[in-house]
């Protein structure tokens, strides 16, 4: 699901540890907040850490659209997400599971053409939702366009809250319309801010209240009025162009605990223009490089920086060295994106690498460190090293997180992944060796697509899934050759 964030990339790894609907719980209180939002207590189970990231699910799906009585829904992997309310209830409580498998996402990244110019999920007589705490994601139009919907229950576990344009996914509903003026909270999530027409002040001082966990991206966007914002040190993340186009804020307490910071959340404040020129920090996150970067550039961080924003250092051209610290546990979405990198290294705590974090990057040599858990989608496609070994720790290779890496000799993969996406090694034409995990269940669909120069893979009994043309192209007489196989797994190869 590739929308604009709304709650940024954050709170990964509450669950990320386990893919599955996370086992036991750990129960924490549960808060009740006015004006009819109530919030369910959250699960969470081998918590290393509340923060990152921007889906705690894999992105990888089985089918893109199925239907039961009550819903439309995508099944993935390891997850299902609903796209759409099929029922007549005007009182919906959302099923924590379907086909034995989590409920974690509501509405998102989904085809609204056939729903006219205002779309909506849900239907216009709802009236009250209930959301089981599975769900971690609230996608855009999830619940817009249904004006009746005055009582909604959302739990803590929702960490990530999408956006598309003008829509949030509670747009033109009796509930928002009910919100006084001033932060909109989501359960824990600052999700907009609701301003006076008539306000003329450019002195407004915003406090966001104690256990916000995310702040939106747009949700201060444009406010002109606002001068300074305080932010609780509960805060994780903070979204893309959160305060872009705030002219007037040039006081932001920014707490340590903020890890994530999305694309243009500080452009266009007073703020972001009395930085010098270097890399600007926002708390202990490397937000962005002010000034332009020389090719001969040596970037090296503060000792403790913790996260790298999103877009942060993207189309550098050409950077001499990357230096990445060992308290740096996140490198955002398109950190480093088409910047040529000619040395690189990662630090030995980064647990999370984003979606296209080094796509185009050309680089030579490359480390994956053991704590990574998350490789994201494109995360090192075109790079020019030839071997590469995931760690044990990852568990999901997304979509064509290595697609096009040309130079590319020999993989070894670790016996935690359980998923390679679609794509993911797709027109490594001279990858030779291939070493896959024994607890691997998925191979999506084109993921050795012309591979042409492999000898022989050998595909352990634990897979479940091969997706179209996943070894397509495998030799170089364009056939699909003998695969050395064990038990079942070689009468999946489509």
């Amino acid at each position: 699901m590739k929308i604009k964030k709304i709650v940024a990339s954050a709170l990964l790894l509450c669950m990320i540890a386990s893919l599955s609907a996370c086992g036991e719980k750990e129960n924490t209180t549960s808060n009740t907040t006015s004006n009819n939002i109530s919030q369910s207590s959250t699960s969470s189970t081998n918590i290393i850490n509340p923060e990152y990231h921007n889906n705690i699910y894999s992105d990888i799906k089985y089918e893109s659209s199925n239907k039961n009585n009550d819903y439309e829904y995508i099944e993935y992997v390891d997850h299902v997400q609903i796209t759409k309310y099929l029922g007549s209830q005007t009182d919906v409580t959302i099923p924590s599971k379907i086909n034995d498998k989590p409920v974690t996402c509501i509405g998102g990244d989904v085809d609204t053409s056939a729903l006219g110019e205002d779309p909506s999920l849900f239907g216009e007589n709802i009236n009250k939702v209930t959301i089981p705490d599975t769900v971690t994601t609230i996608g855009e139009y999830a619940f817009g366009n249904c004006p009746n919907l005055s009582n909604i229950t959302i739990p803590d576990s929702v960490i990530n809250i999408y956006y598309r344009n003008s829509w949030t996914p509670f747009k033109n509903t009796k509930w928002y319309d009910n919100q006084p003026n001033g932060i909109v909270y989501a359960g824990k999530i600052a999700l907009d801010y609701k301003a006076d027409n008539n306000e003329t002040t450019k002195n407004t001082n915003i406090t966001i209240k104690d256990d916000t966990i995310g702040i939106a991206p747009y949700a201060f966007y444009n406010q002109e009025n606002i001068s300074s914002i305080t932010i609780p040190n509960s805060v994780k993340s903070i979204g893309e162009c959160a305060f872009k186009d705030c002219k007037n804020l040039s006081n932001i307490s920014i707490p340590d605990s903020v890890i994530n910071i999305g694309d243009c959340a500080f452009g266009g404040t007073k703020w972001f223009e009395n930085q010098n020129d270097g890399i600007v920090y926002a708390g202990k996150v490397a937000y962005e490089y002010k000034g332009i970067i020389d090719e001969t550039e040596k970037l090296i961080f503060k000792n403790d920086t913790v996260g790298i924003a999103d877009h942060s250092f993207n189309n550098a051209l050409s950077l001499a060295e990357v230096i990445i610290p060992n308290n740096v546990e996140y490198i955002g979405d398109y950190a480093f994106y088409n910047s040529e990198i000619k040395s690189l290294s990662i630090g030995n705590n980064v647990k999370i690498i984003g979606d296209h974090a080094f796509a185009g990057c050309y680089l030579a040599n490359v480390t994956i460190p053991d704590k990574v858990i998350t490789i994201g989608k494109s995360a090192f496609s075109d790079c020019a090293f030839t071997n590469i070994t995931i760690p044990n720790n990852v568990e999901i290779i997304e979509s064509s997180a290595f697609n096009g890496c040309i130079k590319l000799r020999t993989i070894n993969i670790g016996n935690s992944v359980i998923s390679i996406g679609e794509d993911a090694f797709r027109g490594c034409e001279n990858l030779k060796e291939v070493k896959l995990g024994n607890n691997i269940k998925y191979i999506g669909p084109q993921a050795f697509f012309n591979c042409s120069k492999i000898e022989n893979i050998v595909l352990p009994d634990s897979i479940t899934y091969i997706g179209d043309s996943a070894f397509e192209y495998l030799y170089s007489d364009y056939e699909i050759g003998t695969i050395p196989t064990q038990g079942k797994a070689s009468s999946l190869i489509q």
